[in-house]
């Protein structure tokens, strides 16, 4: 018997290292040495690849400089989208893969029952049926078609390539294989950044505030336009007759009243925003334009981007592209430059829906039936059996909510969803013309394409142009319009009639000799037609007082714009908060701190511990005013934005708001500032600096901690224009000056490659964080690449 104890261990150990157990994969494979993960972290060093694919024309030469940026040089455009398809796909192939399985709500086949909430979200906020509107649009287009199909095949290229060995490491760990790339994945993930971009919105936020405030303390809280706004297009190209009032429109007065829950759906997205400028020569001292952008995301590990270089016969562009969709998303050529950030206009409506009865096959509109579609959803669950959700779709689009998957706080009650990125629409189009664009009009031209995201593209020239548009597809509302839920039951809480896109806010060549957008409002409230949005003024202001300076500029100063960690919510509240508090009640190390930040400078740099100070007293601040007033509903509803406290704070008028009803006393401005501060005391760690207080991290998409890295040396935060955050941060730094030739700089957070193992993961990670800046190299011929 003992002779064959040997064997029977081989074999119990042949299975164990051959089974999957629970998320770990099956050890033997992973740890092998010849195609395990060891495999996965071997160096990557290309310098030089001639690439002579069957499927290419002509071969293609590609120059990766030292920081692992491809160059790519190409005899046509169909060679080089399929070449920048294939490297996307080298270098990001997983990350491709995963963000289009979040998308299009299949996680739940590689990660297993943990994602099903998410999957169920993504299907029925449409994020498919979007997509496969937007392709069956691109196939009537077939310049686009032909880009899509030379970048799908190149990626495909890769795949087809690929044995296990070779699998990106995260393939191995979660145990999946790569499926084949197609042109629908790319409209995914096209419709995956518009939803990251404007997927947000505060309409059950709002009609919850508005229901528990009544009218009057609600439009003081939550007013549309505030007292100081430094709008992106100051002067709107079509006013509101003088004779015009708004006038707002029935709102819902039958919502439940929501319970003490945070919502079922969208994160707090608060730190996504972005800046962008253009400096007009008359402003610099070469008297060439400057253009600026940082686009603030989520600092994912990859990166969103991936930078590189396409050069054609009829084209030469170099900035970041999107890995899992062709062309440069932001960047430049020969001729011109351009950048976006966040618009934040509102393109997407909820509609209270009641059925006829409990079939769900009728719902009434202005007296008349008007019948459901059904979509049976299927869910494969990894390790488990399928799950079958029915998705609801009418006029407006999918019931997103119902009773099989509730709003929470809105329990019992059927919502649908209409979003501008339901529609058909080829915004990759728009990039392409953005790519060999030679001037403001094809830029121009190219606007015509893009419905959404809203963007405010900033764009500068070689000739001395500069310009920003506001721009996206948007209806023409009624006043309030989708600010709150609508009643799906009427008519006229239907989308109407697009506003035609040169009536979108722009400017080109102010006179000021700037442009900028920080995420504030798109234009003052002269403008003829009506939109809601969630917008924020402090990046702006600090950003109009930096660029407005009477003296010429230079990049080096445009760079330490970028890297402004001073803080204007604190500048514009702080000496009022200070006013008010009582030394004479405070204990000496209380007194130490009042005094910090009597002398402090407003920079929240990575060691301030001023600015822990300041934003633990005012987050407290926000408690103290609004806690009594939302109840149970503290939860849900969203507290009103920053500078209307200011506003309360600084008037001192609003006793109702100021006053804590919870208690018998009348509490004053002043009782507030001083307990609030009493109580930011008791919590504070003195030894806590700012950059351990907000812990910006960079953090890998499938959250190991091994492969992200925490607690990042870099000052700034939210509401300032170096906004890095906890989680989200200037994802693209990039500047491009028009001098000849081209003097522009760029760096993002992290690396070329993807691959975890790779010195090239996050080589740029701590150069970003010390403000640092890397000069791009814009070729021109492939021996320009040293």
């Amino acid at each position: 018997m003992k002779k064959y104890i040997p064997l029977l261990f081989s074999l119990c150990l042949t299975f164990v290292l051959n089974t999957q157990w629970g998320i770990l994969p099956p050890l033997g494979k992973f740890l092998s040495p010849f195609s395990g993960c060891w495999e996965s972290a071997k160096a990557e060093n290309e310098t030089k690849i001639v690439y002579t694919f069957t499927a290419l024309q002509k071969p293609v030469e590609v120059r990766f400089d030292k920081r692992l940026v491809p160059h790519i040089f190409a005899a046509n455009e169909h060679d080089a989208f399929f070449i920048q398809g294939y490297l996307h796909a080298k270098f990001r192939l997983w990350q491709m893969d995963m963000t289009t399985r979040l998308a299009s709500g299949r996680l739940s086949e590689v990660a297993g029952s943990k994602a099903l909430p998410s999957d169920r979200e993504m299907r029925r906020k449409g994020m498919v049926f979007g997509a496969e509107n937007s392709l069956q649009t691109i196939e009537k287009d077939k310049a686009t078609m032909a880009v899509l199909n030379a970048y799908r095949d190149g990626v495909n290229e890769l795949i087809e390539s690929l044995a296990y060995k070779n699998y990106p490491l995260e393939y191995k760990l979660m145990n999946f294989e790569p499926e084949a790339w197609t042109n629908l994945k790319t409209c995914l993930m096209m419709k995956f950044m518009a939803d990251k971009l404007s997927g947000v919105t505060e309409d059950f936020e709002l009609s919850a505030a508005k229901q528990i405030l009544g009218d009057e303390q609600f439009t003081i809280l939550y007013p549309e336009h505030l007292e100081e706004e430094y709008p992106v297009i100051a002067t709107p190209q079509i006013k509101k007759p003088e004779s015009c009032i708004d006038s707002a429109i029935e709102t819902l007065s039958f919502i439940h009243s929501p319970k003490n829950v945070k919502q079922n759906g969208d994160d707090d997205q608060s730190g996504i925003g972005s800046n962008n400028w253009a400096v007009a020569g008359s402003k610099t001292k070469s008297g060439k334009p400057i253009l600026c952008n940082d686009p603030h995301l989520p600092l994912n590990l990859p990166s969103i981007w991936y930078e590189n270089q396409i050069h054609t016969p009829t084209i030469n562009v170099y900035g970041v592209s999107l890995p899992g969709a062709p062309s440069i998303v932001i960047g430049f050529n020969d001729s011109i430059a351009w950048g976006f950030t966040n618009g934040y206009r509102d393109v997407k409506d909820f509609y209270k829906i009641q059925f006829t009865d409990s079939s769900r096959k009728f719902f009434s509109v202005d007296g008349k039936y008007m019948k459901t579609t059904r979509k049976i959803e299927r869910f494969t669950i990894k390790g488990e059996t399928d799950f079958y959700d029915t998705v609801l779709y009418c006029q407006y689009g999918p019931v997103m909510y119902d009773t099989q998957f509730p709003r929470k706080g809105f329990e019992q009650q059927n919502f649908a969803v209409q979003w501008m990125g339901h529609k058909g629409s080829n915004e990759i189009k728009t990039l392409l013309y953005f790519n060999k664009a030679n001037n403001y009009n094809d830029f121009v031209t190219a606007l015509a394409y893009f419905e959404c995201p809203h963007q405010n593209f900033v764009f500068s020239s070689a000739s001395g142009d500069i310009a920003m548009w506001s721009h996206g597809k948007f209806i023409n509302k009624q006043y309030q319009q989708g600010r709150f839920i609508e009643d799906g039951n009427k008519q006229s809480s239907n989308w109407g009639d697009a506003i035609p896109y040169l009536e979108n806010p722009h400017e080109t060549n102010p006179d000021r000799g700037y442009v900028l957008s920080a995420n504030q409002v798109n234009t003052t409230n002269e403008y003829i037609y009506y939109y809601n949005g969630i917008f924020s003024e402090e990046r702006a202001k600090r950003l109009h007082n930096l660029l407005s300076q009477n003296h010429k500029m230079d990049v080096r100063e445009i760079m330490d714009f970028q890297q402004d960690t001073y803080w204007q919510d604190a500048a514009d509240i702080l000496p009022t908060l200070l006013h008010y508090i009582q030394t004479e009640n405070l204990d000496d190390l209380s007194k130490r701190y009042v005094h910090a930040l009597q002398t402090w400078d407003y920079y929240a740099t990575a060691k301030s511990k001023e600015a822990v100070m300041f934003d633990m007293w005012f987050d407290e601040i926000e408690h103290a005013l609004y806690d009594d007033e939302f109840g149970t509903s503290i939860g849900y509803v969203k507290f009103p934005k920053v500078r209307v406290t200011h506003s309360i704070i600084k008037n001192n008028k609003q006793a109702y708001t100021i006053d804590d009803h919870r208690t018998s006393k009348q509490e004053s401005i002043s009782d507030i500032i001083n307990v609030s501060f009493q109580n930011m005391y008791k919590k504070l760690n003195p030894r806590l600096d700012w950059y351990r207080y907000k812990q910006t991290s960079a953090t890998h998409l499938a959250k190991l901690p091994a492969f992200s890295f925490q607690n990042i040396k870099i000052g700034g935060g939210h509401g300032m224009v170096n906004a890095a955050s906890t989680k989200d941060g200037p994802s693209w730094r990039m500047i491009v000056h028009f001098t000849h030739p081209i003097e522009a700089y760029g760096i993002y957070h992290a690396g070329q490659s993807g691959n975890p193992g790779s010195k090239f993961y996050a080589n740029m990670l701590n150069d970003w964080a010390e403000g640092k800046y890397y000069r791009l190299l814009f070729a021109h011929q492939p021996n320009d690449i040293p």
